[in-house]
């Protein structure tokens, strides 16, 4: 019998289900919430951008931020995902994963995974469907959850 993990997530929510067999129905195991993602970029940064002073003539220039706010905060994320999710592969509660999540979500989320978990995913959507339930989400999968390379 496989052990699968369905991972549904958007920026700030990633909902954990599992499903014992490849025609069942999920089960959510667990949430992982990350509520900074929620918060507005205008009060995420407390003041401007700072500048500096030319060394060579008059005048100065704006400083670049090396990263925006909300891109830092779902890397936040996105590490926790695969914190939790390298959790559950070392204590084997997972054979087979499923991921589903917006497109650059997605993408973010498979840099960040190490190569044993990546080689367990059987199945990825780009989608964001983390609101709806979970028979819902289970409408979006394949009748028979098991076959890799769907």
């Amino acid at each position: 019998m496989p052990n699968i993990f369905v991972i549904v997530a958007d920026n700030t929510c990633a909902r954990v289900f599992y499903s014992s067999s490849s025609q069942g129905p999920l089960e959510e195991k667990t949430v992982l919430v990350h509520p900074e993602n929620r918060i507005s970029v205008k009060n995420m940064v407390s003041d401007r951008q700072g500048y500096s002073f030319s060394s060579h003539g008059y005048g100065r220039k704006a400083l670049s931020k090396r990263e925006e706010p909300k891109e830092h905060e779902i890397k936040q994320f996105v590490k926790e995902i695969s914190e939790y999710l390298k959790n559950s592969e070392a204590n084997n509660e997972f054979d087979q994963l499923i991921i589903i999540a917006a497109p650059k979500l997605l993408g973010t989320l498979k840099k960040q995974l190490n190569n044993r978990i990546r080689k367990l995913i059987i199945y990825e959507l780009k989608k964001n469907i983390s609101k709806l339930s979970a028979a819902e989400i289970r409408e979006y999968l394949p009748k028979y959850l098991n076959q890799p390379n769907l």
